[in-house]
């Protein structure tokens, strides 16, 4: 990943083989960087784990809510957002 011009939070399901994780951790800088980066990955959740209700597969990739990594991403996000958005 080369420098960023903006802080970049990235929130992601561990067991999301769609978009998976370890690609994420692959393309962060190894070096640190101007602008915050900030990687959670979070343990058995899947691709659209904020999407409450869902629960199927789809294109043959596994999309299930996980309430507990929903409510940790709100938090983060508004964290992040109150943070850079003054």
């Amino acid at each position: 990943m080369a420098q960023t011009n903006a802080p970049l939070m990235i929130l992601i399901g561990q067991s999301d083989d769609w978009t998976p994780a370890w690609r994420c951790s692959k393309a962060l800088p190894s070096m640190s960087t101007e602008h915050e980066i900030i990687l959670k990955i979070y343990p058995g959740a899947y691709h659209d784990y904020y999407w409450e209700g869902m629960d199927e597969t789809y294109g043959g990739h596994r999309v299930l809510y996980d309430p507990v990594a929903t409510q940790d991403a709100i938090i983060q996000v508004k964290s992040f957002l109150t943070k850079y958005l003054k």
